[in-house]
């Protein structure tokens, strides 16, 4: 949590959004309810403050997605998260 601003801003693919460190624990709370695993799958790409993960994300069932994960910086912290399911509109 160290690495989040107070005020960071969570994006779900959907849209859904949650500020702050407590909705930072409510966004990675969720995924642990619903059985996400996610993990790095390819070389991120950084231009300026923001930098673009591909990621892979695997659900309870089985189900595995390929996505994006976006973090833009702010003073040194991250000040925006945002799951984007298209990953050529991520940069990536």
């Amino acid at each position: 949590m160290a690495l989040l601003a107070d005020d960071v801003e969570f994006r779900g693919p959907m849209g859904k959004a949650m500020h702050g460190l407590n909705g930072a624990n409510l966004f990675w709370d969720a995924n642990d309810e619903m059985g996400v695993y996610v993990e790095q799958d390819g070389a991120e790409r950084q231009d300026g403050q923001r930098v673009a993960v591909p990621v892979l994300m695997r659900m309870a069932d089985g189900t595995e997605l390929r996505a994006a994960g976006i973090f833009e910086v702010a003073e040194g912290k991250v000040a925006l998260f945002q799951v984007v399911m298209d990953r050529a509109a991520a940069g990536l």
